[in-house]
Formats: structure tokens, C-alpha cells, sequence
């Protein structure tokens, strides 16, 4: 019997750590692991006890959030319970944050609360480290990707001239369109 990995994320729109997680779900691990996606509010404390072997949270931390996530540590003593910090990085705080200090203090809580907190790349490991004081540990460096063997299948073909590009995603700053039309504007019309 597979290891049973259940996945708890309190965003159901569609985006980067939903299509990450369904990818996760779809890729070769799942021949050595069950996987499942439960999407909740981590708002709402609820005192639910869950059959596996780990418990994955993937929700943007935030003091609301921490009651929650104290009762779903005491529901799940035995479990180890990860969570992966898809959300800050140092130039979020530097950028978006207005009393780092608090927001410090907001995240060391809710780490407390985890076994291991997994990041999406060496600098973000790094920074939890410098920030956070996290002990090394502490963190799981280990990234994220989609799939992309469907990607690599497609035969090899001719660029098209005019280039043509399609970007989607929340018009916000973090996300980087106006990087992207900046960049635009440095490309020749040849």
C-alpha cells in the first residue's frame, strides 16, 4: 500500500500551486504515493483528524491563519505535518511588508507549528534562515516544477516571425507584467 500524502490548500482558483499539486499528483511519484487534495479555509479552525502519513499545507501564512493551524497540529500529533512556503521571499518583505519585525514573529509562530517547511528554492531557504532564524534542519530545499514531458514531446519547430506571446495570470505587481511589457518594448520588430 502507497504512502497516503494528503495536500490541504485553502485557494481554489486556478493558478500556480493548484496546477503545481495536480502535476505533483499526475507525475511519477504517484506510483509510490497516494495523493490527495483537499481544498479548506484555514480561516475556520476545525478539529479534523486525517488518515496519512503526511500532511502537506499550502496556504500563505498569516496570523488569522494560525489558530487553525495550532488545532490541526493537536488533531494530528502523530502526523508529520510540512508546509511548503510558496508564498514570501525576501523581496516580498522588502516590497510588501510594513512592520517586518511583526511579520518576523508571524512567521516563526506558524513554523513552530510544522515539522519541516519545505521551499521553492535555495534562496528562499536561505532567507528563512537569515530572516527567521529557522535552523537549517528545519527546511527541505525542494523546489518546484511542473511536468513538462508533454513539452518536451513537441517536434522542434521553426520560430514564427512576428513573435507572438500570451501571458496570463492576477495583474499585480508581484506577478511581473510590467516587467514583461518592459522587456517587450526592448525587442526589434525584425
Amino acid at each position: 500500500m502507497r504512502p497516503k500524502v494528503i495536500q490541504l490548500i485553502d485557494d481554489a482558483k486556478l493558478g500556480g500551486v493548484n496546477i503545481a499539486l495536480e502535476s505533483l499528483a499526475a507525475s511519477k511519484l504517484q506510483q509510490e504515493f497516494q495523493f490527495e487534495l483537499i481544498h479548506t479555509q484555514f480561516t475556520q479552525p476545525t478539529f479534523r483528524r486525517y488518515k496519512a502519513e503526511v500532511i502537506v499545507v499550502h496556504a500563505a501564512m498569516s496570523w488569522c491563519k494560525l489558530p487553525a493551524l495550532l488545532v490541526l497540529k493537536i488533531a494530528n500529533w502523530s502526523t508529520p505535518i510540512l508546509y511548503q512556503e510558496h508564498h514570501y521571499s525576501r523581496e516580498f518583505v522588502a516590497h510588501c511588508v510594513a512592520s517586518p519585525v511583526r511579520f518576523k514573529w508571524m512567521l516563526k509562530l506558524g513554523y513552530a507549528l510544522v515539522d519541516k517547511v519545505l521551499t521553492v528554492s535555495n534562496q528562499q531557504a536561505d532567507w528563512l534562515v537569515d530572516f527567521c532564524q529557522l535552523p537549517e534542519g528545519k527546511i527541505a530545499r525542494v523546489g518546484q516544477a511542473k511536468e513538462l514531458s508533454q513539452f518536451s514531446a513537441i517536434a522542434k519547430q521553426k520560430p514564427h516571425s512576428p513573435l507572438k506571446l500570451a501571458a496570463y495570470g492576477r495583474l499585480t505587481q508581484q506577478k511581473g507584467f510590467d516587467l514583461l511589457i518592459q522587456a517587450i518594448n526592448q525587442f526589434s520588430e525584425s
